[in-house]
């Protein structure tokens, strides 16, 4: 039987290390497509932090600027993301704008 665990700091290499071999696999999420997003290929950004002593120098920016465009070129028509309020201004300035959210959530405790 596999046991699985928390990752730790020490797994962070590998962690980054599967997250490219992911992306690598794939052009985007397919979902149904629809009028708003004919070809169904839909992004997410998510995951994105920086340290507080860093914040403010565009580390967020060039990283999501980077993945957006990682998305464009792959013909990706929708990029959703969740941001906290201090980033709302980032990403608003990147495009994004507030969009209903159609998600469940489902309260364990």
């Amino acid at each position: 039987m596999i046991k699985a665990r928390r990752a730790t700091g020490a797994d962070a290499g590998e962690l980054v290390r599967l997250r490219a071999v992911m992306l690598a696999s794939m052009t985007g999420e397919e979902r149904l497509s629809s009028p708003g997003n004919p070809e169904g290929l839909f992004g997410y950004v998510f995951n994105v932090a920086t340290d507080p002593a860093h914040r403010r120098r565009g580390y967020s920016r060039a990283c999501v600027t980077a993945l957006v465009d990682w998305y464009r070129e792959r013909g990706v028509g929708i990029v959703d993301l969740r941001a906290s309020a201090a980033a709302e201004p980032l990403y608003a300035s990147l495009g994004f704008v507030r969009a209903g959210d159609p998600a469940m959530r489902l309260r364990l405790a």
